[in-house]
């Protein structure tokens, strides 16, 4: 079933959508596989009822067995192409800091954080070493503030395309976030 174009999927197992193979049935999941589909998410989650819970790659979560009262949204943005294939970072451009040039990159919520990396090397790019290991998706490691070696994924970005119900999809600089070792939150 489908609100315009959102896919929502009855009683999903969430052991199939989770690293460690755990967890019950919600009542639903609604997959955002564009940034328009965030603007249908408030008429999908009155269709599905239960408490919302975003679930990216699953990693790093213990859930509950049994049926539980959730609907879970995912925001696969930018892990696919309209073909089916991986998506891409997108280029935007360079920009001048304190160390040097950095090249700037689009990147979708649902990309993998290993595809991201394994792209930037091939495209010679570095800067995101201290993400290696995490193996969830980009929206997880934003999330979490993830990170390693004194390495957090917070200051290595410039601006976030949100989505909040007030304010519907909308962009945001640092100024518009908080983040400490692993936390990480809208002001």
């Amino acid at each position: 079933t489908g609100v315009s174009g959102v896919k929502i999927i009855d009683r999903p197992s969430l052991a199939e959508l989770t690293t460690l193979r755990l967890g019950g049935t919600a009542i639903a999941e609604i997959r955002l596989d564009s940034l328009e589909d965030c603007e249908r998410l408030p008429e999908a989650l009155s269709l599905t009822g239960g408490s919302a819970h975003v679930l990216g790659g699953g990693s790093n979560l213990l859930i509950h067995d049994g049926e539980l009262p959730i609907t879970v949204v995912r925001p696969l943005m930018g892990s696919r192409d309209a073909n089916g294939r991986p998506a891409e970072p997108e280029i935007l451009g360079t920009e001048e800091g304190p160390d040097g040039t950095y090249t700037l990159l689009r990147v979708g919520a649902g990309m993998r954080v290993p595809f991201l990396l394994s792209w930037t090397v091939r495209h010679g790019l570095a800067g995101l070493e201290g993400l290696v290991g995490v193996p969830g998706r980009v929206g997880g490691a934003v999330a979490m503030n993830a990170g390693s070696y004194g390495c957090s994924t917070a200051p290595l970005m410039r601006a976030l395309t949100v989505f909040t119900p007030e304010r519907g999809l909308h962009e945001i600089g640092p100024e518009g976030w908080k983040a400490a070792y692993r936390h990480f939150s809208l002001v």
